[in-house]
């Protein structure tokens, strides 16, 4: 204990003056500082080499009749001679006897501890990787859009023929805008000429109004009625045009195609006129003036809307003898027959459209 007690000392005296002497600034001092604390470091490790050595050595020696070991004291018996036992009795105090009895007492022997013998662990099975999972498609729920079918209108339209002579009224199919021609009226324009056309409720009949003249003395006005599947005409209305002043057009169903109002000049008989669907029962709306032509009726059949020369729209009773203005009824649905299926407007524009021969759009 003393020696390692002189080993650390030794030690910490060498690395103090080392340190000391490396703090000063004289170069002197420094170096005999340094050294000293060099021999000292020295001499500590010098001393516990030889304590390790010595450890060494006497681990590796062999052991005499009486060594030290860790464990106790060990005596190797030397052989004596056999005498036998006899028994001293002598009388002695109880300590005396305590003493006696505990130094004859045998020394306890270190009972070994048992060998403990653990079951050797079963190793677990490995498990061997299957083939590697295909995952499931998911399914996914494509919203397809149901396309809708594109409503076809029909509209009739005027035009001229391929000779340019003469005018034919077509049928066109929107959007794909095919024609197909359903009436033609040869000749020149100024004495054969189409005014107006107009779908019936239920889409298979046209009205017509012309003008027709097949020489000098033959010629006239007419309502005609043109079947669309089979082209077969039947005239409703037909007055000779030789020797007097007339014209005829504008030509009109009524919503339950019952009724057809049309524009008439007649010498001094000049307005708008009604005549039945079948051609009987014409006559002249005493309410309305001179100048203005029909466009429109109303989805009710109670109202026809005219227009002007300077393009107003008034509103003239069926059946009665009113005439007011469009805009007095507020917003009066319309009966549009330029399409079929003709659709509903509630306010008319008044614009020339270049195809077709109407003023009011």
């Amino acid at each position: 204990m003393s020696q390692f007690l002189l080993e650390i000392g030794l030690a910490i005296g060498g690395a103090v003056l080392g340190v000391v002497g490396q703090l000063l600034r004289k170069s002197a001092p420094r170096t005999v500082l340094t050294i000293l604390g060099s021999l000292l470091l020295g001499a500590a490790l010098t001393l516990a080499a030889l304590d390790i050595g010595e450890s060494w050595l006497w681990r590796t020696s062999e052991p005499s009749a009486y060594q030290l070991t860790r464990a106790a004291w060990t005596s190797t018996p030397t052989p004596t001679e056999t005498r036998p036992f006899v028994p001293t009795f002598e009388l002695t105090s109880d300590r005396t006897s305590e003493a006696t009895s505990a130094a004859l007492a045998p020394l306890p022997t270190a009972t070994p501890e048992p060998t403990v013998i653990r079951p050797t662990p079963t190793p677990k099975p490995t498990k061997t990787p299957g083939p590697a999972r295909t995952p499931r498609p998911t399914a996914t729920r494509r919203l397809t859009a149901t396309p809708r079918p594109t409503p076809e209108y029909r509209r009739l339209r005027l035009d001229r023929t391929w000779s340019s002579t003469g005018q034919q009224i077509q049928v066109v199919k929107l959007p794909s805008r095919d024609k197909s021609p359903i009436l033609e009226l040869p000749g020149a324009a100024k004495t054969n000429k189409l005014y107006s056309a107009a779908w019936s409720t239920t889409g298979d009949k046209v009205l017509v109004s012309m003008l027709w003249q097949s020489s000098k003395y033959d010629g006239g006005i007419a309502l005609r009625v043109v079947d669309v599947a089979s082209g077969n005409t039947r005239n409703l209305l037909s007055l000779p045009t030789s020797g007097f002043y007339r014209q005829i057009g504008n030509a009109i169903w009524s919503p339950d195609s019952s009724w057809i109002a049309f524009f008439l000049i007649d010498e001094a008989n000049n307005g708008v006129y009604r005549i039945n669907a079948d051609g009987s029962g014409q006559q002249r709306l005493q309410h309305s003036v001179p100048g203005e032509w029909p466009r429109y009726w109303s989805q009710d059949g109670q109202w026809i809307v005219t227009i002007t020369g300077d393009q107003q729209l008034w509103a003239l009773e069926a059946n009665g003898s009113r005439r007011v203005p469009l805009s007095s009824l507020g917003e009066l649905p319309l009966y549009d027959l330029r399409y079929y299926k003709w659709r509903s407007v509630a306010q008319p524009k008044c614009t020339v459209q270049a195809d077709s021969w109407w003023k009011c759009q």
